[in-house]
C-alpha cells in the first residue's frame, strides 16, 4: 500500500472519489474535521478519533463488568432481577422465547445475578446432570462421613481417645465407672478444623456486576492520534521522495523479489516493485505492460515473454551504465 501526504486541494473540505486519483492507497487528512478519509472499495471512508460502530453483540448477550451499577454498557440492563416491560420489544421477547421467569403482568424478569456464580447449561448434559435452563440452586458441600469407636457401652470415648479428622472430643462427661478413675468424653463434629467454614460453600471470587444485552447501541471503538499517525505517513511520504531522488543504484538486471505462498515470477503481491531495464525515461506514474522475457533473466516493457499479473505504475528512474526504471503493481 502506498501512502501520501494530503493534497492542497482538498484541504478544509471532505474528499471525494476524484481527489484520490488513481492511487487507491493513500490517506487524505482534512485539516477542517480532523479525520482521515481512505478510498475502500470505491467509497470514500472517514475514521476519527470519535468514530462509532454499532455495537455487534445480539440481544440477550450478558456481559460482566469489572464496575459497579453506576457505570452502565450502551444498550445493557443491570441483571438484577427487574421485570423487562415493553420498553424493551427486543429483550421482552428473548425473555419469554428463553422462559424467564414472568411477573403477573407477563413480564419476563432478568434473571437476578446478585450474589450468584453462573454455570455452563447443554441439553442432555452430564455434569449436573438433568439441571433446568435458568434455574437457581442453592449452595452445597460434598457429603463428608467418618468413624470412630468407643471403649465401651456408654458410647463416650475414653481418657486416651484421639480423635481424627473432622471428629474431636467434646465436653468431658462424669459417666466414669466408680472406682476407675477415668473419664468420658461426647464426640463432637467440627468442620472448621480442617477447613475454612462460613454460612455458604463457595470459591475463591472476586464481585463483578452482570448486564444483559437489551438493545441496539453504539459505543466508543477507541481513538487514534492524528499528530502522531500525520508525522508516520509524512515519514513514509519522505522515503519515497528519497528514493526518487537517487541516481547513481548499480543495479543488476535480474533484480527482482516477492512474497506469498501464491507469489511467483509473474504474480507479485501488491505493492512489490520489479526493476526494468529501460532506454527511455517514462513520466512518473504511467503506466506499462511488463514481460518477463523467455530466458527468465530481464523484465522489460517490450519484447515477447510472460505478462506479469496486475497494474504497473512507474515510481522512479535509476542510472548507472545502463538505464532503469522502478515499478511498482497498484492493483
Amino acid at each position: 500500500m502506498a501512502y501520501q501526504q494530503k493534497r492542497s486541494s482538498v484541504v478544509g473540505k471532505v474528499p471525494t472519489v476524484a481527489d484520490f486519483g488513481s492511487d487507491t492507497g493513500q490517506l487524505i487528512i482534512n485539516t477542517a474535521d480532523g479525520k482521515i478519509y481512505m478510498l475502500v472499495g470505491g467509497v470514500v471512508r472517514a475514521f476519527s478519533n470519535d468514530d462509532d460502530l454499532p455495537a455487534t453483540a445480539p440481544i440477550g448477550s450478558v456481559i460482566m463488568m469489572a464496575s459497579d451499577d453506576k457505570i452502565v454498557p450502551p444498550g445493557c440492563l443491570l441483571m438484577n432481577g427487574a421485570p423487562v416491560t415493553a420498553t424493551y420489544p427486543e429483550l421482552r421477547a428473548h425473555g419469554i422465547a428463553a422462559g424467564w421467569e414472568r411477573n403477573a403482568a407477563g413480564d419476563p424478569l432478568t434473571p437476578d445475578m446478585g450474589g450468584y456464580f453462573p454455570r455452563g447449561w447443554r441439553p442432555g448434559q452430564l455434569v449436573d446432570a438433568g439441571r433446568v435452563f435458568g434455574s437457581a440452586q442453592e449452595d452445597a458441600l460434598q457429603n463428608i462421613t467418618g468413624e470412630f469407636e468407643t471403649a465401651d457401652s456408654t458410647g463416650l470415648l475414653t481418657e486416651g481417645s484421639t480423635p481424627k479428622g473432622a471428629f474431636k472430643k467434646g465436653a468431658k462427661k462424669n459417666s466414669g465407672n466408680p472406682g476407675s478413675g477415668t473419664s468420658q468424653y461426647a464426640v463432637a463434629f467440627d468442620a472448621s478444623l480442617v477447613a475454612r467454614t462460613a454460612n455458604e460453600t463457595r470459591p475463591i471470587n472476586r464481585t463483578f456486576t452482570y448486564w444483559v444485552k437489551a438493545y441496539p447501541a453504539k459505543v466508543d471503538t477507541g481513538s487514534i492520534d492524528l499528530a502522531n499517525l500525520t508525522r508516520d505517513i509524512q515519514g513514509v511520504a519522505t522515503s519515497v521522495s528519497d528514493l526518487d531522488a537517487r541516481t547513481q543504484v548499480k543495479l543488476n538486471e535480474k533484480i527482482g523479489f516477492y512474497t506469498g505462498s501464491d507469489a511467483n515470477e509473474i504474480n507479485f503481491p501488491i505493492g512489490h516493485y520489479v526493476v526494468v531495464p529501460s532506454s527511455g525515461k517514462p513520466a512518473r506514474n504511467s503506466t506499462a505492460t511488463i514481460r518477463l522475457a523467455s530466458d527468465n533473466a530481464v523484465y522489460s516493457t517490450g519484447g515477447s515473454g510472460a505478462v506479469l499479473a496486475g497494474v504497473w505504475r512507474q515510481r522512479g528512474y535509476f542510472e548507472y551504465y545502463n538505464n532503469f526504471n522502478l515499478y511498482q503493481r497498484v492493483s
